[in-house]
């Protein structure tokens, strides 16, 4: 009778919705329900977690909302005129090409006297630069504006664009990042389904929602004791001030952290694993996001542990190939599908079936035809039921 109240209330989420809205997986809850008085083999051995409480890790972007809230303010303080001007464009990421950094000297020059000086982004030459080097990787020609050939470089910690964005709140105080945050993040949960923002002659995702069925999840998870956690590679205060909404607190959400410095943030990220200070080579990103949930939720202090320890987690949701690694950490592993091939692979391939998949809640993806190409990743080809 549970599970059935419980599918009544996702499918009753349609009801405000124009464009289609799924429900969870059916043999979901029934999973969790099986599962949820039982600890985890790999908990017992962290004797700082409390054996009563699971812990369920959600990513954000795509997962318990749709779209990108990273990118929604992004777009915010471009059209804005809120991004500071850095002391360099080379201290912002160390990944940025010499295209990169020649176009970003040239559109948006960096000529200041002091403290406080605003970037004029919604001018045409620098905004168009920021975008393109933001959403398209690219800079004029369509130049590679990200170097990733040096040792710097890991795929598996690090997304430079992801980083970026988080280094550019540079300059501001916490509390300015989460006024830009929840005015940005207000304007976009206004605007229609599926609006899109023009913004410098391209147009981008132009709205925001929180999925109802994964709010629900949620709540459903904190009655049964499980504890619920937020690993996002978006940046910390914008992800606390929007998780908050549906009544996550900031003490249980990990984002990118930017050093905060002279009650300022800075370009460079509090460390994980084996690096220490001045960090830009590793975010909540892949096994960036195994890192932060040792440090953070399991107390884990060996770097080497940290990076490479399986994390206990009792139940993890994602949407992204970039959610991967934590996802197989969990027991119990529900991923939103958007046709992320790594991702999908595992998740049909459904190994110790302990994976659920979901479409997305609003516009989702069409079944996919053909296969999904597993060989990479030593799976044989799958295909969606």
């Amino acid at each position: 009778m549970k599970a059935l109240i419980f599918l009544l209330i996702l499918l009753s989420c349609a009801t405000d919705v124009k464009h289609e809205l799924a429900p969870l997986p059916l043999n979901l809850e029934k999973q969790l329900r099986s599962n949820l008085r039982q600890v985890s083999g790999l908990a017992i051995m962290h004797r700082d977690v409390l054996k009563e409480n699971h812990i369920a890790i959600f990513d954000w972007d795509n997962t318990m909302i749709k779209n990108d809230v990273g990118d929604a303010t992004f777009l915010w303080m471009i059209e804005q005129n809120l991004f500071m001007a850095p002391k360099t464009w080379s201290s912002t990421s160390p990944f940025l090409s010499k295209q990169a950094l020649n176009e970003l000297n040239r559109n948006c020059p960096l000529q200041r006297k002091g403290k406080g000086i605003f970037l004029s982004t919604s001018s045409e030459a620098c905004g168009k630069t920021l975008l393109s080097i933001y959403a398209d990787g690219v800079v004029e020609n369509d130049v590679p504006a990200w170097d990733k050939s040096g040792k710097l470089f890991n795929k598996m910690l690090i997304e430079p664009s992801y980083a970026w964005a988080a280094a550019l709140l540079q300059g501001h105080q916490p509390s300015d990042v989460k006024e830009i945050a929840t005015l940005a993040i207000d304007h976009f949960l206004q605007r229609p389904l599926g609006a899109k923002k023009k913004l410098h002659g391209k147009e981008y995702a132009g709205f925001l929602r929180i999925y109802r069925p994964m709010e629900i999840l949620v709540n459903y998870l904190k009655k049964n004791n499980v504890r619920v956690w937020i690993v996002s590679a978006s940046e910390q205060h914008l992800v606390e001030v929007f998780a908050e909404k549906i009544g996550i607190p900031s003490d249980h959400v990990i984002g990118i952290r930017p050093v905060i410095q002279d009650g300022m943030l800075t370009s460079t990220f509090e460390p994980c694993g084996p690096l220490t200070e001045n960090n830009q080579q590793i975010i909540t990103y892949r096994q960036g996001k195994r890192c932060w949930a040792n440090k953070i939720i399991f107390h884990v202090t060996s770097p080497k542990e940290q990076l490479e320890a399986p994390a206990p987690i009792f139940f993890g949701a994602g949407d992204s190939d970039t959610d991967l690694e934590f996802l197989q950490d969990s027991k119990i592993r529900l991923v939103i599908n958007r046709n992320k091939s790594e991702l999908m692979c595992h998740a049909l391939a459904n190994q110790a079936q302990r994976w659920f998949i979901s479409p997305m809640f609003i516009d989702p993806k069409p079944r996919k035809a053909t296969p999904y190409e597993c060989s990479a990743w030593g799976l044989p080809p799958q295909q969606e039921p």
